[in-house]
């Protein structure tokens, strides 16, 4: 055994388990059991999801005084739910202006506090959000990773890579200094060479590829807009990976584009895999080498519902299994799908997510009213000459803004031509402000958002069938 998977093994059997049990979370445990139901027979794991949503439900309506209440005015007894089907049949749905506005209603009554974990992010829209998960869903999430990793012949302590954002590597006090230095410890311990997403500059970037090629990680893991232009930069200069490439790259918290995934391809050498979260629910799906975005449904039970009036645009909703003291039932997600489908050729009885189409601020909203997806504007601007990030804003249902990073091969006459390009498609109505600044910044995830329509914005927090709780 090379030194290298001694300390993997060490660190994935002994090392990390023990510390997650340390601070409460049986992950490993988790791990072991989802190596088994993964195989099971969706009626199988439909049965599970049923007895763990009972069980979530009893909790709530006896002790989380947002459900109890939105149970009272419905009419529903969470002791007579009888099936999934008599649950997607609620009259209810929470979202995230429900969590910002009850964040304490959202708490368990009489649960220890301290075992709560906290977490503040700022989200795709911009608009703060606290909220809290307990140690059951804590261990789920780490134990997600540890299936993702094994799913591609991998363990975690192994070394990897990470393209990542954080408000937390944002230095402003003395105690950010602090944490930023526990975090390297971490990183370390982790095995990890990590690279902040705020800092993708041509000359950092040749630095990065150097710090790969030598470190020679297993796997590569970040956000899909990171991962992207540092691909880009590689294939431009002619840099692609060598000794460095890794066996997969993971590609998280974003929508990741059929072009994106193409050049990281082409960048790292190595085969894409795509999953699927939201902050407030950790994993929600993921791709094993069999390419199918399975979900993670011992943990998270997801439907479809119609987003827009003619019920063609739907929104993913989801449900935790595993939290009893801070629960999210039916939490519309913003994210957008086509359809969940069973049976797979690897043979995991795992439900499909297919169609993942990302969220529905990353759509715009035609004058006619229909949902036009924000590849759309990839097809007018990658190809024109010059252009190096963009962004499109759409700030009202006719009128837009385009921010572009040019270099010096770009001219104006590309306005006019994206111009008639969206005239052509979406009509003569929309008007368009083109602005060049020398960056287009990143949320405060990180995260770069290539399409913002505050009109579909808008719709997802007002949608066709949505029934507020109240």
């Amino acid at each position: 055994m090379s030194r290298r998977s001694f300390y993997s093994y060490c660190f994935s059997h002994f090392l990390y388990p023990a510390f997650n049990r340390l601070i409460g979370r049986d992950m490993y445990g988790v791990f072991t059991e989802r190596k088994q139901t993964e195989w099971w027979s969706p009626e199988e794991i439909r049965a599970l999801q049923l007895r763990k949503l009972q069980r979530v439900l009893a909790v709530a309506n006896e002790r989380v005084p947002f459900y109890r209440r939105t149970f009272q005015k419905i009419g529903f007894h969470p002791q007579e739910l009888k099936s999934l089907d008599e649950f997607r049949a609620l009259p209810f749905f929470i979202s995230k202006p429900d969590v910002q506005q009850h964040t304490e209603e959202f708490i368990a009554e009489g649960c220890n506090r301290k075992q709560l974990t906290w977490h503040r992010t700022g989200g795709s829209t911009g608009v703060p959000l606290l909220f809290a998960t307990d140690p059951a869903t804590n261990a789920a999430s780490a134990a997600t990773l540890m299936r993702l990793v094994d799913w591609w012949g991998m363990a975690l302590g192994e070394p990897h890579v990470m393209f990542w954002g954080s408000p937390r590597f944002i230095i402003r006090t003395r105690l950010d200094r602090f944490r930023k230095r526990t975090l390297a410890i971490r990183h370390r311990l982790m095995n990890r060479r990590f690279f902040t997403n705020y800092n993708l500059n041509p000359q950092n970037m040749r630095v990065y590829r150097q710090m790969i090629e030598k470190f020679q990680p297993s796997y590569i893991r970040g956000m899909a807009s990171s991962l992207f232009l540092f691909s880009r930069f590689l294939v431009a200069e002619r840099l692609e990976l060598d000794r460095g490439r890794p066996r997969a790259v993971f590609s998280s918290c974003e929508q990741l584009y059929d072009w994106e995934k193409e050049m990281i391809e082409r960048g790292l050498r190595a085969p894409v895999a795509n999953t699927y979260g939201v902050s407030e629910h950790s994993e929600i799906a993921a791709c094993p080498p069999c390419g199918s975005m399975h979900l993670m449904e011992e943990d998270v039970y997801c439907e479809l519902v119609p987003l827009s009036e003619d019920g063609q645009t739907l929104e993913i909703v989801a449900t935790q299994l595993n939290n009893t003291l801070t629960p999210l039932i039916r939490y519309r997600t913003g994210d957008i799908a086509d359809r969940i489908t069973q049976g797979c050729s690897c043979g995991r009885g795992l439900g499909i997510l297919e169609g993942l189409r990302g969220r529905a601020h990353d759509f715009i909203v035609a004058p006619d009213g229909r949902f036009v997806h924000g590849q759309f504007f990839t097809h007018l601007l990658v190809f024109e000459s010059g252009i190096q990030k963009y962004q499109v804003i759409q700030e009202e249902l006719t009128r837009f803004r385009i921010l572009l990073v040019t270099g010096p091969d770009y001219s104006r006459e590309s306005e006019t031509r994206v111009l008639t390009g969206m005239q052509s498609y979406l009509g003569d109505s929309i008007k368009v402000q083109f602005e060049y600044p020398d960056l287009i910044p990143l949320t405060g995830a990180g995260k770069h958002r290539w399409i913002v329509s505050k009109v579909a914005q808008r719709a997802a927090e007002n949608p066709a069938s949505k029934q507020a709780p109240g």
